[in-house]
């Protein structure tokens, strides 16, 4: 039986689901779940106690593995994206690219939009200015964050603003 019953006090109903159990672990109504070490297998709790399970895997650049008590397909690296100075970067495929001037912009952004694959929303947003003899130069550096900002501004050594 892959259903956890229970004797229903109710006249007229048999048994009252309340999750699913499949290989003696207990799954509530609704949890997806991959079923073998491999992540061949995404399965889900169904609101009759039935689990019903489709073929899967992970894609290009994942690997299946247990984080946080979790099994599912995480990604093989983290990605890193670099500001190199002033004037320099590094992207997260690697790429190096070089701009001057004042500007504001959206060094990285992650918006929860990906049920697949939930990460944290965050920003990184940067402004540039431009200093003595033409020289470019980073006034501002912020992150937001669970609705947090945290900037740091040139000129404040060791200090940050929250806000």
């Amino acid at each position: 039986m892959n259903y956890l019953g229970l004797a229903s006090q109710k006249p007229g109903l048999d048994e009252v689901f309340c999750g699913c159990s499949h290989e003696g672990r207990y799954y509530k109504t609704g949890d997806e779940f991959f079923a073998c070490p491999r992540c061949s297998e995404r399965c889900v709790c169904r609101n009759n106690g039935q689990v019903e399970c489709q073929p899967a895997g992970c894609g290009a650049g994942e690997v299946c593995a247990v984080r946080d008590g979790v099994r599912g397909c995480y990604p093989e690296a983290c990605g890193r994206c670099e500001v190199l100075g002033a004037v320099s970067y590094s992207t997260f495929d690697g790429r190096r690219l070089h701009f001057a001037g004042t500007c504001a912009y959206t060094l990285a952004k992650v918006e929860d939009d990906d049920p697949e694959h939930p990460l944290v929303p965050f920003t990184v947003e940067v402004e540039k200015e431009s200093g003595e003899e033409g020289a470019t130069l980073i006034r501002r550096l912020s992150v937001t964050v669970h609705g947090v900002t945290v900037s740091m501004s040139r000129g404040t050594q060791w200090e940050v603003a929250v806000s």
